[in-house]
């Protein structure tokens, strides 16, 4: 081994708390001990000894929605500016994230996508999180719910251009989101959830039509209650259908903004432990001054804690997973549930779970390592000590 970690309690597979020690070799967890602990290192072995500190370590948080931090915007193709994003999030307790791009004319994304594609892997130049895919937000979107994406470039989905995009990025696309109720939207989702996750979106889709969908092969929504029909007793629109559903996932902002802590509740509550994950939804004025930004091409101005087009629409979220993991306990959600939004659930609707997500052997040492009052003391991404 080459690192050892001690003195702290972890989040077994089962992410219920134990005393143990990990013992890490070439950014693997090589072994867990909960007891028989060895007494002593190999001469080159670094430890890590957080006794005393009340330490919690979880997996590292995995970011799966997140169109910027720290001024870097993920549709601008620019590597320095998603290295730009990883080194911010990791000081927020985030060890991998999803680019994710806006809605852009096809060409554009391509461009963009082969930038983001390029970098996948690429760990050893990052002093930060690491790049684990690509999450394509747009252009397949209702005109009645485009929120803060640019309704110039939205367009009706059409599977082999889809599939020329997919294939140019080494298949790199993890989601791809959709409003289901769009003209070649039924028969797009059966053949592209072959290869990746669908997620509904950006969609003004009755109860009956999104309960279609998910029998046509979405398995997923983007932001719950934001930028969707929304619910009533009479029409349950979307929010209805995938609380109804329970067998979707649905990602959450928990940013105190964008959803009502009673409507956050109720969504944990119904989904269960294994189908709610967290997201940012960050836009590149996250971590940055109050002050004008830009989203997809949109102007945007950042202030009193949100993110705004000219409009008024939310543009994004300016917030991180870690503050997001603390409102949540704040809000009455149960710690088991937030840490698993925020690790094995994303891992799992990204086609990850067998590389992170968990404390496991064989598993990348993406860790995030918590006092008592959830605060940051150390983060690990792939073995690298990063904080």
């Amino acid at each position: 081994m080459d690192l050892y970690i001690k003195g702290a309690k972890i989040f077994n597979e089962d992410f219920e708390l134990v005393e143990g020690d990990i013992a890490v070799e070439n950014g693997i967890i090589s072994a867990i001990y909960t007891d028989n602990k060895p007494s002593v290192c190999e001469s080159d072995c670094r430890i890590l000894d957080f006794t005393g500190n009340d330490a919690i370590i979880s997996p590292g948080f995995i970011d799966m929605h997140i169109h910027g931090f720290k001024g870097g915007d993920s549709s601008n193709g620019i590597e320095e500016e998603l290295r730009t994003m990883a080194r911010g999030l990791i000081k927020h307790g985030v060890t991998s994230f999803c680019p994710t791009t806006m809605t852009l004319p096809l060409e554009r994304l391509k461009e963009v996508m082969a930038v983001i594609s390029e970098v996948i892997d690429k760990d050893d130049i990052y002093d930060g999180a690491y790049v684990n895919g690509i999450y394509m937000e747009g252009p397949y979107f209702s005109a009645g719910k485009i929120g803060a994406q640019n309704p110039q470039y939205i367009t009706s989905p059409d599977f082999n251009s889809f599939l020329d995009l997919y294939n140019s990025t080494n298949k790199a696309i993890k989601v791809v989101a959709i409003a289901p109720e769009i003209d070649g939207a039924t028969e797009f989702i059966k053949k592209a959830s072959k290869l990746c996750t669908i997620s509904l979106a950006h969609t003004s889709a009755s109860y009956e039509t999104i309960m279609a969908s998910f029998d046509a092969g979405i398995s997923h929504a983007t932001h719950l209650y934001n930028a969707m029909s929304s619910f009533s007793h009479r029409e349950p629109g979307a929010v209805g259908a995938v609380l109804d559903y329970k067998k979707a996932s649905a990602e959450l902002i928990c940013d105190g903004h964008h959803v009502h802590p009673a409507a956050l509740r109720l969504a944990f509550s119904v989904l269960g432990e294994n189908n709610t994950v967290i997201v940012s939804d960050a836009m590149s004025g996250a971590d940055m001054p109050d002050g004008e930004y830009s989203l997809g091409g949109l102007g945007v101005t950042i202030g009193g804690g949100v993110a705004r087009i000219a409009n008024g629409a939310l543009a994004g979220s300016i917030s991180n997973l870690h503050t997001e993991v603390k409102n949540a306990l704040n809000f009455g959600i149960p710690l088991k549930q937030v840490i698993k939004s925020v690790t094995i659930n994303p891992a799992k609707k990204l086609g990850i779970a067998h590389l992170t997500g968990s404390i496991k052997e064989g598993k990348y040492s993406d860790l995030t390592v918590l006092d008592k009052n959830m605060e940051i003391i150390s983060v690990i991404a792939k073995g690298r000590i990063i904080i």
